[in-house]
């Protein structure tokens, strides 16, 4: 019988093996077997990798929206009247906001307007053009803009040009992780997902590495398994 253990160097060579199952070997996901040579036939394996699999269990982002780019605008406006003892005139406010946007261009500005019995003052507090790239969901702006830390934070009224990345631009994107299962499955099999106690998803499995991403959980804490 031929020696097929570890040579001098400690490496074991595949060509040695007789009569053996090929081995696998985790490469990135993927099951490799390894050369060999088959016992019955006598002819050399060739190594043959088994592709991994995914699956995304999140609902697809819809195809068939509508992102306007026509042109239009908006005025608002607000009017406070304030009177004082026998409906005597005490001041006047008056706001308003206008928007004309056209393409993915928006031209914005609002103000305030102050009527008493012995002053009058008008005041501008916003004006600014915005560009939006929808599709890399990036932000432009010159004039006046608001830097934010977040949602916990505060905000910063600062005037010049901004350039961010904006992700509510796409309502479906979601730039938080998600849970994940990974793993490797010998034989064809089957998985179960589970959010909180609930089966949303049955998937087959084939032979090797798979991968599969749960679904965003909405409404405050959840669990998920498979």
């Amino acid at each position: 019988m031929e020696d097929h253990g570890p040579s001098a160097s400690g490496r074991v060579d595949p060509d040695h093996i007789r009569g053996a199952f090929p081995l696998p070997a985790l490469r990135s996901g993927n099951v490799v077997l390894l050369p060999g040579r088959d016992l019955d036939t006598g002819a050399d394996r060739r190594p043959v990798a088994v592709p991994g699999t995914g699956h995304r269990l999140n609902a697809p982002a819809a195809t068939n929206v509508y992102y306007p780019k026509d042109t239009g605008g908006f005025f608002n406006y607000g009017v406070a009247y304030t009177a004082g003892n026998s409906l005597h005139f005490e001041e006047l406010d008056v706001a308003g906001e206008i928007g004309l946007r056209t393409g993915d261009y928006l031209f914005y500005t609002d103000s305030t307007y102050t009527h008493t019995r012995t002053d009058d003052w008008y005041v501008r507090l916003t004006s600014n053009v915005t560009y939006d790239r929808r599709a890399q969901m990036q932000r432009a702006i010159l004039g006046d803009f608001q830097a934010s830390s977040g949602l916990l934070g505060s905000n910063l009224l600062l005037g010049g040009a901004s350039f961010s990345k904006v992700y509510r631009i796409d309502p479906y994107f979601l730039y938080y992780p998600l849970a994940g299962f990974a793993g490797q499955v010998p034989f064809p099999s089957v998985a179960e997902v589970y959010l909180d106690g609930n089966r949303i998803r049955t998937e087959k499995l084939s032979p090797g590495g798979t991968s599969c991403g749960t679904s965003s959980i909405t409404g405050g804490c959840g669990t998920s398994r498979s």
